[in-house]
C-alpha cells in the first residue's frame, strides 16, 4: 500500500509508533537490572529516562507474552517490507534483462545503478537492522546479553563510510570524478 500511495505512509508511522509504545514499555525491574551500566557508561539514570524496553520475563521468571507479541508483529512486519524489497530487487534485474531497446552503455550505466542500489539496501541490513533485531530478539534466548548492546555502536559506526564507499566504487562515473577530484585534475 506504502509502495503505491506514498502520502499514506503517515498511517503507518502512527501504526508503528502506536506498536513500539504499547508493546515495549520498559519495567521496573528492567530499569533496576540497567541502572548502574546506563549510569557508569552513559551518565543516564534508567529510572527517569523515557526508553522502550525488550524485558522478556517478569520477576518470577515467566515469559511476558505481550512482549513477546509486539516484537513478533514487528518483525513480521519487517520480513514482508525486505520480502517486498527481494521481490522488487527480482523485478528490476528481469527488466534489464529484456531491455533490448537501450544502448549497450546505458544497459552498463542501469547495471551499476543497479548493483549500487543492492548494496545500499544490503549495508543498511547487515549493518543496521540486523544488530537491532538482535537486540530485540536474543534476549528471549540469552537473557541480560551485554556484549550485543556493547557491540551495537560498532556497525553504526562502520555503516556512514562503507554506505558512501560502495557508491563510489561501484559506479565507474563516480569512481572517476571522485579520483579527478582527488588528483586536482
Amino acid at each position: 500500500m506504502i509502495v503505491f500511495r506514498p502520502n499514506k505512509i503517515r498511517f503507518f508511522s502512527q501504526a508503528w509508533f502506536i506498536l513500539l509504545l504499547v508493546f515495549l514499555v520498559p519495567s521496573e525491574r528492567g530499569r533496576v537490572q540497567i541502572r548502574q551500566a546506563t549510569w557508569e557508561k552513559y551518565g543516564v539514570d534508567s529510572m527517569r529516562a523515557p526508553m522502550l524496553m525488550a524485558d522478556y520475563f517478569s520477576e518470577s521468571g515467566a515469559l511476558d507474552v505481550r512482549l513477546l507479541l509486539g516484537v513478533s508483529i514487528m518483525f513480521i512486519v519487517m520480513v514482508i517490507c525486505f520480502g517486498f524489497m527481494v521481490y522488487a530487487a527480482a523485478d528490476i534485474v528481469r527488466h534489464l534483462a529484456d531491455a533490448s531497446y537501450a544502448s549497450s552503455k546505458t544497459l552498463c550505466m542501469q547495471r551499476q545503478l543497479f548493483t549500487a542500489l543492492v548494496s545500499q539496501t544490503l549495508i543498511p541490513f547487515v549493518l543496521l537492522y540486523l544488530p537491532c533485531g538482535f537486540n530485540l530478539g536474543l534476549p528471549v534466548l540469552i537473557p541480560l546479553l551485554q556484549l550485543s548492546g556493547d557491540l551495537s555502536p560498532l556497525p553504526l559506526a562502520v555503516f556512514f563510510p562503507l554506505d558512501a564507499a560502495a557508491v563510489l566504487y561501484l559506479i565507474k562515473d563516480y569512481r572517476a570524478a571522485a579520483a579527478n577530484v582527488l588528483t586536482c585534475g
